[in-house]
């Protein structure tokens, strides 16, 4: 009987793949959602969960942990050095710099910050560390996609070809790969404060830093490593600072100074900022899978009625077998089998197609 449906299904191979292409999508669509949907939830959780308090600008909450968390690219006013270091210098707990400071291709961000966010993060460096100027780290992402090995040199590049005035394209040198972590870690390049300032122009150096017939800033060699900055430490910019407190108590006197003094600061608590957005995702979450449901409702009505329009139109096929002496329990079988494979086929494609659709958009 195996033999005689699979003859049959390649009699007909457009049916049975329009019932299998319905079935796929019926499978595919609430477990992308629900797949989708509980991976950022996830994701979004054990962030916030290891980042206990980000200081930054005053007003700017929910795109300071933005961009302190998963390096998006915000409109965020810049804080300064100096604010980095009064924390350090006035509270027990460990103060991390970030300051997101361009790109390195056109999709992976330049962040600078201090090896303790390596350790914090509890990160795996394959190579060196950050120990001079010039220095970059890539995420495992990040080196795959531009295809770079520990030695290779690489150049930074404006935010716009549009971009006249600006920080000049940098040359760096990779010092070290990270281990894969399935966190935004991955598709980041990583850099020292020195190295960013000396991006952005703040640097000064009696020998020659850039090359004259391309205009770019070479920090790969010696006259790089002899920069220093007088700036003053409110004129340095970072992006944010990620505060470990030493205890509750640090913490609670942290947030305690912020609110007492008319500061340009503001702390943003990452977990519990998830938790007061949390209402709003369950929502859309909620919505996004009733729009799901009701595609499938649909999907499967369209199968449905392609199942009783072949029946239909099979109907001398089975007049036919019937004549040959072949019992009715017989033919139902028969077109039950066919209908259970293509059925069969049908889910295993749509949950192909949902594992896709996830990696797609998580990784």
């Amino acid at each position: 009987m195996i033999g005689l449906v699979f003859r049959s299904l390649r009699a007909r191979p457009t049916a049975a793949l329009l019932l299998m292409a319905a079935i796929a999508i019926a499978t595919a669509t609430p477990s992308a959602v629900l797949a989708v949907s509980g991976a950022l939830k996830n994701r979004l959780a054990e962030r916030a969960a290891t980042t206990p308090v980000v200081i930054g600008p005053a007003g700017s909450r929910l795109e300071v942990a933005a961009a302190t968390l998963f390096f998006a690219s915000a409109e965020v006013p810049p804080i300064s050095a100096a604010d980095w270091r009064e924390l350090k210098s006035t509270f027990s707990g460990e103060a991390l710099p970030i300051y997101l400071c361009g790109h390195l291709g056109k999709e992976i961000p330049l962040v600078a910050t201090t090896p303790g966010y390596f350790r914090h993060r509890a990160s795996r460096v394959e190579g060196d560390v950050l120990r001079r100027i010039g220095d970059v780290i890539l995420g495992a992402t990040a080196a795959r996609e531009l295809d770079a090995r520990v030695g290779e040199l690489l150049t930074t590049e404006p935010e716009s070809i549009l971009e006249l005035v600006g920080p000049r394209p940098a040359r760096l040198k990779v010092v070290g790969v990270l281990a894969p972590s399935d966190t935004a870690d991955d598709k980041a390049a990583f850099v020292s404060l020195r190295t960013a300032w000396a991006i952005d122009g703040f640097g000064h150096s009696h020998g020659a830093v850039t090359e004259s017939e391309s205009d770019i800033l070479d920090l790969t060699n010696e006259a790089a490593a002899a920069l220093h900055f007088h700036s003053d430490d409110r004129r340095l910019p970072l992006t944010s600072i990620i505060y470990l407190p030493a205890d509750e108590r640090d913490l609670l006197m942290l947030l305690a100074e912020l609110k007492q003094r008319d500061s340009t600061l503001g702390a943003v608590e990452p977990l519990r900022l998830l938790t007061k957005f949390r209402r709003d995702y369950d929502a859309l979450e909620g919505t996004l899978f009733s729009v799901a449901l009701v595609n499938v409702l649909v999907t499967l009505v369209l199968g449905l009625a392609l199942i009783l329009l072949v029946l239909r139109l099979r109907s001398s096929e089975t007049r036919t077998l019937a004549s040959l002496g072949i019992s009715k329990g017989a033919i139902a079988r028969l077109y039950g089998l066919e209908l259970a494979i293509v059925m069969l086929t049908g889910m295993m494609i749509g949950g192909l197609l949902a594992w896709v659709i996830r990696w797609s958009a998580i990784g």
